[in-house]
């Protein structure tokens, strides 16, 4: 999973947004349940403007708890 997390950054930086999210994709498929990682592509679809996205992940974090 570190590795797509990783990656993930580093597309960002370069503005490759398709790359980025399909990283966070394939990490979650490892680590479905990861709160930090959650977050953190809930975080990147909210920079996006990705709204959708974002409340979706956000809910499933919600109700991780």
């Amino acid at each position: 999973m570190g590795i797509y997390l990783r990656m993930a950054k580093i597309y960002e930086k370069q503005g490759i947004d398709t790359k980025v999210a399909e990283c966070y994709e394939k990490a979650l498929e490892i680590d479905p349940e990861n709160t930090e990682l959650l977050s953190q592509y809930a975080n990147y679809n909210e920079r996006k403007g990705n709204k959708e996205n974002s409340v979706q992940i956000y809910q499933k974090l919600a109700s991780s708890d």
